[in-house]
């Protein structure tokens, strides 16, 4: 395999040449192996997958949306009319339409870069030791970790007022109201209790659809997860309330914990969410993972720009998702 990359040897002879110093200069040997190490590491960065951040495991993604945007429509659904029962060679048919309320988002884009000064590199080099994949694999898990945030909340972890929604707090979710959960205490709330709950909030879905949405999916919080999956179910049973809600729920095949839903209901309640996992229901924005842009020279370093895209979540039938707000006392 050929490491040869006209991007990166061109940053490094700019290095050498803006240095002005030749003991900090990288002769022939030096530049094409640091060359290789760096298109290794590169090529490297996008075979990396963070499995601690669930949020594009817990909605599909949606495959419309250009990474060229920065702004983009949908549409809320919702059906209206019905057929009937009509005479023969009639003509006057009942009409039957789709009713769309127009929701807008916003693509932004997201960035960080890493990289070495010279003196790295040429110590590296004359070594022959590979240059530091640490520096590589932070930056493309501090863009993975702002892409779940994304999802989740429409927030990164310092910046509000993005102008986007994320997967648990879509404010068309919240205007069917919100499911009342009291604060769950191992060893104090009964398995009884939590199934109720889930199950409940699973019906309501069911009930309010007409059974046109069947929800599967349960994401609860940390600590009320813990609390379910740790709670038997009955004095005598080998079984826990999670296990037994698991085998016997007639919609829900799986119940997730994720840390996001720490604090993000009202008030700052810890947040659950109901909902069928489809794209059809829901999916989220991320035109662009990520990218690697070729190194640049800056000074005596040389500096990879990564960058990816964002929109949040885009939620077509919220009446498919319910909300859980646990207590906090």
């Amino acid at each position: 395999m050929s490491f040869h990359n006209p991007a990166i040897r061109r940053a490094l002879e700019q290095m050498s040449d803006a240095s002005g110093d030749s003991a900090v200069r990288l002769d022939a040997n030096d530049t094409a192996w640091v060359e290789r190490e760096v298109t290794q590491i590169r090529n490297k960065m996008f075979e990396i997958v963070y499995a601690e951040l669930k949020a594009m495991s817990l909605v599909p993604l949606a495959t419309d949306i250009s990474a060229d945007i920065i702004q983009y429509v949908y549409f809320v659904l919702d059906t209206v009319g019905e057929a009937k029962v009509i005479a023969n060679g009639s003509d006057d048919l009942p009409r039957v339409d789709v009713s769309k309320t127009e929701r807008s988002g916003i693509v932004r884009p997201l960035g960080a870069s890493f990289g070495w000064d010279i003196f790295e590199m040429r110590l590296a080099a004359r070594l022959g030791q590979p240059l530091n994949q640490q520096k590589a694999d932070a930056c493309r898990k501090a863009i993975a970790r702002q892409i779940d945030k994304l999802l989740s909340s429409g927030v990164t972890d310092s910046q509000t007022g993005l102008g986007m929604e994320g997967l648990l707090n879509n404010a068309d979710v919240v205007a069917l109201g919100i499911v009342a959960g009291t604060l769950w205490v191992l060893g104090t709330t009964t398995a009884a209790t939590q199934i109720a709950l889930l199950n409940s909030t699973a019906q309501a879905i069911v009930t309010a659809t007409n059974e046109a949405f069947i929800p599967d999916t349960a994401i609860l919080p940390t600590a009320t997860y813990g609390v379910m999956a740790a709670t038997p179910y009955g004095v005598d049973s080998d079984k826990t309330a999670l296990k037994w809600f698991l085998e016997n729920s007639p919609y829900i095949k799986n119940v997730i914990p994720w840390y996001r839903g720490n604090g993000a209901g009202a008030a700052s309640a810890n947040r659950g969410l109901v909902y069928k996992r489809d794209p059809e229901v829901l999916e989220g924005v991320v035109p662009l993972l990520f990218e690697a842009l070729p190194p640049q020279a800056r000074g005596l370093e040389m500096i990879v720009p990564c960058v990816a895209k964002c929109g949040g979540v885009k939620i077509y039938h919220p009446e498919a998702c319910r909300y859980i707000d646990f207590a906090l006392s």
